[in-house]
């Protein structure tokens, strides 16, 4: 945005005009005579409109011609650009004025960066030889399904009061804040639903924590797949920290919906079910949903709030969630980490092995194996109270692996054509190829990216499913 703004500036090749012909404006305080000469209001006249008021003089100083009011106004933007120097109070409070001023943030839209922005600019040195803000925040237009701007003028607009209603403001906060700064976003329907979703599922995570308050008996040390989940705690408060400095709403709610849908909901929260009346267990996901929520809550505000106060405001102390601090870090082992993300992926298989077999989630299995070159370091509590498993046991033995499918974006095919298959049989024959960035084939270069390669693997005639370094089967 700002090479945007500077290459307007060098783009001017002659004097910027400020004036226009307009009837409703703010009037220029000047008077001219008939031989082009001016005379400027003094400071104590303003505000003053030459049309009806007198100038300083009786007559032009220069030739003692009669003096005329400009019927000239100032362009609209020479108005708005007073609007930091306004609410700072400039040139009324000077105390306030120097604790406000410079303002800390403009936020605007794309297609006024050479009006407002850039008036302002002037203004703000010419007056004050400062900048007027410390930072600026430069937001793209809400596209229209016509491909347009949303305009009232143009019809295109949708009511948002109608989304409020059907989805919430939540819902709705979630829609802008995923749009990018100073790019233009299309409007669509489902980003809400899906805004309302992540809404439910933070619903589901505090109701889980609210059910077992209160229900703990002993205390064990930390496993391995909690400090796992710490140390991607650890990653996301650094990530949203940053973004949410360079005003990257978007990257920041990215990063916490992947932490909070991905790594809390579908891994933590049903590794630890079987373990939850453990206090050192609830203490760990207290600490993970309440950071969770003062993370989300900058643009979740209602679901945040109505969390913290059914479950985190007693313990906490405070009356709200908006007045606690940024969530503080906190300390993890990092090798019991690596082991806990071994067993969150072993887990993962396996429950991905059992949905494949057509065998129930909450149904118990006799036995879990676990194929590898070497023992893989896992909790084989966790695994065993997740996958609802009797024992599990380790071997070596050889993984027979076959190609099951490959897959051709259509784009591909119109770059091949009728030697589409031909390639294909190449890639089934050395699927290494797929491993760099780009294939050469008869002299084009294809990307990889293209190429879908789907893969089964056995051992033994055994169905398994493979992760990093190791493979896992189930008996029933």
């Amino acid at each position: 945005m700002k090479k945007r703004l500077n290459d307007w500036i060098d783009s001017l090749s002659w004097d910027w005009v400020v004036s226009r012909q307009r009837y409703f404006a703010t009037p220029i305080p000047v008077w001219e005579c008939p031989n082009g000469h001016s005379v400027v209001a003094n400071e104590e006249q303003c505000y003053v409109d030459p049309l009806i008021d007198q100038p300083p003089v009786a007559e032009c100083p220069v030739c003692h011609e009669r003096l005329k009011g400009s019927e000239e106004v100032f362009d609209t933007w020479m108005d708005s650009s007073i609007s930091p120097l306004f609410n700072s109070f400039y040139a009324r409070d000077e105390k306030l004025f120097s604790k406000l001023y410079p303002m800390s943030l403009r936020p605007q839209g794309q297609d006024i960066i050479r009006t407002w922005a850039h008036y302002s600019l002037l203004r703000g040195n010419l007056l004050t030889n400062r900048n007027p803000w410390k930072s600026i925040m430069v937001d793209g237009n809400i596209m229209a399904p016509d491909g347009r701007p949303m305009h009232a003028s143009w019809g295109n607009i949708i009511d948002p009061a109608i989304l409020l209603e059907k989805y919430g403001a939540d819902a709705f906060r979630y829609f802008t804040a995923s749009c990018s700064p100073g790019e233009d976003t299309a409007f669509r329907e489902r980003d809400l639903v899906r805004g309302q979703r992540l809404v439910n599922k933070i619903y589901n995570l505090v109701a889980f924590l609210e059910h077992y308050k209160g229900k703990q008996t002993g205390k064990a040390e930390l496993k391995p797949v909690d400090h796992w989940i710490l140390r991607e705690l650890d990653r996301t408060l650094e990530q949203v920290d940053q973004a949410m400095k360079n005003y990257e709403f978007d990257h920041a709610l990215r990063t916490v919906e992947t932490f909070i849908w991905h790594q809390v909901a579908d891994n933590y929260i049903e590794i630890i079910k079987h373990r939850i009346e453990d206090a050192s267990t609830f203490e760990n996901i207290y600490r993970i949903l309440l950071s969770s929520i003062v993370l989300i809550s900058p643009i979740f505000p209602f679901i945040a709030e109505d969390s913290y106060q059914r479950v985190f405001r007693e313990r906490e102390g405070k009356k709200s969630i908006f007045d606690l601090q940024f969530p503080a870090k906190v300390p993890f082992d990092e090798n019991a980490a690596i082991d806990g993300e071994t067993t969150v992926e072993a887990i993962s298989k396996l429950r991905d092995l059992k949905v494949k077999e057509k065998i129930s989630l909450s149904e118990t299995i006799s036995e879990v194996s676990i194929v590898a070159s070497s023992k893989i370091q896992i909790d084989e509590e966790d695994v065993k109270g997740t996958i609802r498993a009797g024992k599990i046991s380790y071997e070596k033995g050889k993984i027979d692996e076959r190609i099951a499918s490959i897959k051709l974006a259509p784009e591909l095919y119109s770059i091949l054509r009728e030697k589409a298959e031909n390639f294909i049989l190449m890639i089934k024959e050395n699927p290494s190829l797929l491993d760099g960035e780009t294939i050469d084939y008869e002299g084009k270069e294809i990307k990889s990216s293209y190429v879908t390669l789907t893969k089964t693997y056995s051992v033994e005639g055994r169905a398994v499913n493979c992760g990093n370094g190791f493979c896992v089967s189930i008996t029933k």
